[in-house]
């Protein structure tokens, strides 16, 4: 008997699980309007990913370059699609270098600043006398 009542609550549960969930019509749509040579990722429903260039895309299928040659997805796999947005390294370079010098300036002042007693280099090296 409690064998019957746990099979049936699992049943239960499992009808209201959804389903994989695949790539909508209208986002689909959107795809097919992309560029061949698009840089995309494919995220797959067997946890997957692809990366590459869009080839071509049809109702039932995508193709595309990636790194181990030409290949074709289904429709029905594919669990998401991403598209390569335009990177900030250059601008976070820029960032970086400004924080770090001005971190660098900061402590060069402070050390300058609180020392009191001033190193003059060259008579240091002219009274130097050579061994």
């Amino acid at each position: 008997m409690k064998f019957g009542i746990v099979v049936l609550l699992f049943a239960g549960l499992a009808g209201n699980a959804p389903a994989q969930p695949t790539a909508s019509t209208e986002s689909w749509t959107r795809l097919t309007q992309l560029a061949p040579g698009t840089e995309i990722r494919v995220s797959l429903s067997n946890r997957k990913t692809v990366r590459g260039d869009l080839q071509s895309a049809t109702p039932d299928s995508l193709a595309i370059h990636s790194a181990a040659g030409q290949e074709t997805l289904m429709r029905a796999e594919i669990k998401r699609i991403q598209v390569k947005r335009k990177g900030h390294r250059g601008r976070n370079a820029l960032i970086g270098l400004a924080i770090g010098a001005g971190g660098g300036l900061a402590a060069g002042a402070a050390i300058d600043h609180s020392d009191k007693g001033t190193l003059n280099l060259i008579s240091f090296l002219t009274s130097a006398k050579p061994s």
